[in-house]
This record gives C-alpha cells, structure tokens and sequence, in this order.
C-alpha cells in the first residue's frame, strides 16, 4: 500500500497531531508512505516514516474570516497544489490519499488520478466560501470522509450528502500516570493553541473573577499563538493581569498536567474534538468545559467531567469555585474519565480505526476493477 499524507499546515496543531499519529500507524502496518506539506516542524517528525516529501507553499491566509488578498492568494496557490500532488500519484504509484486540511482538499481530489481519497475532518470551516470548495471536493466519488466528532459530521451532511462519513474520535497514548487521590484542587490551567475560538479570554476574566473570592487558587495558562493570532495573545495577557500565569507551548503534555488540578477547555461552540480532554482523561486530571461543539460528546456532565451551559466569564468562574469545593466530586470524575480514556481514546484504537478506513476505502476502489476483468475474462 501506497500512500500521500497531504496537509495544509506544518506547525505541530491538534489536526497536525492527528496526521502524525494517524502516519505512524500505518507505518506499522509496513505500508510506504510520501507527503506533501508544507516546510515546518511536522516535516522533521514525518522525515522517517516518508519515503519522499514534497513540500508546498499554503498561505498565509488571514485567520477565521478571510479577505479578498486570501482569496486571490487560493487561486494562485491550487493549481500549483494540483500540480505538485498530481505528480508525486504519477511517479509513485500512490495507492491511497490522505487530507488532513480542507485548503488541500480540492487540490488532491483534482490531482487524484482516480485513486480514492481520505479527508480527514477536524473542525469546522467557518467561511461560506471555503466550505462550499470543500464540499465540493467532497462529492466526487471515491472520497470518505472521516469526521473527529458527530458535530463535525452534521456539518458536513448538507455539504457533501452523498458523501460516506465516519466518526472516529482522537486517541492519545497515555502518560503512564493514573488518577490519584486530592485534598485540595487549587492550581487550574488551559492549555493548547492560544486562539479565539480556545477561549483564553473568558479563561482569564473567569479566573480574575474567582481569585477574588479564593485566593487560594492559582491558575495558568500553557500553550502559544499557532497559524498567526499574536495580537489575540496580547489582549489575554493584558486582561490577565497578575492573576494568571502563562507557561508558553510545551511539547511534554504529561509533565505540564501532572502539575494540573483542574484543566478547563473553554472552548467556543465551533471547537469540534479538544484532544486536550482526553488527554486529561488519561492524566487522570479533572475537566471543566463550555457546553458546545464536539465537547459534549466526550464530556458526560457530573461523570466524565463538568459543562458549564453559559459562556460568559461570571458562570464560568461560578462553576469553578463550585467544583473545587468539593474535591471528592472531583476525584471521582477524574477516575471516570480515566476509565472513559481507556475504553474509548487510546491511540491504539484510533489507528486500528483510521487503518482500517484506508483499507476499506481502497477495497472498496479495486472491487469494481476485479469484476471488470472476472467478467472480460469469462
């Protein structure tokens, strides 16, 4: 087996994550792998299960609502995508393409020479525009789409209705920690990709709000800008103040949760599957969210962790104060969602899954060829 990993972006992201993940996978299954992305950090780590990598040029696209440079700059960028893509199925035989990112999508599906395509969906595309290309893309046959959430998958139904969509959830590998017992969760933190639609700043005003009434509490916040968002990151630390501390990115997700009593995703409704939460799951940390998107899904309220329906700082800050005063509710959510982690999001599951996606697609693709020649042939 044959396959082209394609991507729109190379910095380490949760989709970006996912891809590598998902490459490592099949590696194990000894299939040969190429790529085509762009130059960046994701490179580096796909260098050793690649066979070639061909890099692209993507952007800069302005982030969430785009102009009409961004557009321009998509029109000058897909043929050359296309051409690229097109000539590493020719002269590798690609068997399989997997997309990671919407902004490649019709490029590959153009470019795919009638190989079948995997569209990996992360997220939702916010942009009529950019959703319309996509679903467009989606239509042709021969494409399966993997969704990261039941959210992910009702927004792409009226896009692409036709299309064969399966959710299948992010997995992590576990930090080999378990929950433990605790008297007191006082040290509260965020962390991922420091971005509007992550909600950093209802975090900070949240957090300015309850170290008032507890000053006890100490939070954080772990991560950085990615894909751009600087100025977002200024107004957080501006509205922060002294009460919140930010740690930057750290690539030791382990080691940055240990230190954690309480981890909160207080995410916008458009977050479609925070791998964050399992990873606190399988921390064995505690996890308070926002009620909206794909969190629901991996969240079971007063189980697995706690939703708060309101998305304003006030109830956010409330739920917070609320939970940490009863650290036994507490414990025990954390030893749910421990126990949710292994059922349901190791990283070994999510590759089986995945794998099996590629191979059913590709099956699926030879079958109609294998009756053609049965039937020349009888």
């Amino acid at each position: 087996m044959r396959i082209l990993l394609t991507d729109q972006f190379s910095e380490a992201g949760g989709a970006q994550q996912v891809l590598m993940e998902a490459a490592a996978g099949f590696a194990e299954r000894g299939w040969e792998l190429h790529a085509a992305i762009p130059e960046g950090p994701v490179v580096n780590i796909l260098a050793p299960l690649c066979k070639s990598i061909t890099l692209l040029v993507c952007g800069p696209f302005t982030p969430r609502r785009k102009s009409l440079g961004d557009i321009a700059r998509f029109g000058i960028q897909f043929p050359r995508h296309a051409a690229a893509i097109s000539r590493v199925v020719a002269r590798e035989d690609i068997d399989l393409l997997y997309v990671n990112g919407p902004r490649v999508a019709p490029a590959a599906v153009w470019a795919r020479q009638g190989r079948p395509v995997i569209f990996h969906a992360h997220s939702i595309v916010t942009q009529p525009l950019a959703a319309r290309l996509a679903g467009h893309a989606l239509r042709t046959p021969d494409v399966t789409v993997l969704a990261s959430s039941h959210f992910v998958a009702q927004w792409l139904a009226p896009l692409a209705p036709d299309a064969s969509v399966r959710v299948i959830y992010n997995g992590v590998a576990g930090f080999g920690a378990r929950p433990r017992w605790r008297a007191r969760h006082t040290r509260i933190a965020v962390l991922g990709r420091i971005a509007p639609e992550k909600g950093q700043l209802a975090f900070v005003r949240a957090a300015r709000i309850a170290a008032q009434r507890n000053p006890d509490l100490r939070f954080q916040i772990g991560g950085a800008p990615m894909f751009g968002g600087e100025d977002y990151l200024d107004a957080v630390r501006a509205e922060a103040g002294p009460a919140v501390a930010f740690t930057g990115w750290t690539d030791d997700v382990g080691a940055f949760l240990k230190q954690v009593d309480l981890l909160v995703v207080p995410s916008e409704s458009v977050d479609a599957n925070p791998r964050v939460i399992p990873e606190a799951y399988a921390a064995g940390v505690p996890v308070l969210a926002f009620d909206g998107g794909g969190i629901p899904e991996l969240i079971e309220h007063g189980v697995t962790g706690l939703l708060v329906k309101r998305h304003v700082p006030e109830a956010l800050a409330e739920a917070i104060l609320d939970a940490v005063a009863n650290p036994e509710w507490l414990n025990g959510m954390a030893a749910r969602g421990y126990k949710r982690w292994q059922r349901c999001y190791t990283l070994a599951r999510f590759q089986s899954e995945v794998c099996d996606a590629v191979e059913g697609a590709v099956r699926r693709r030879r079958e109609p060829v294998r009756k053609a020649r049965a039937s020349a042939t009888a």
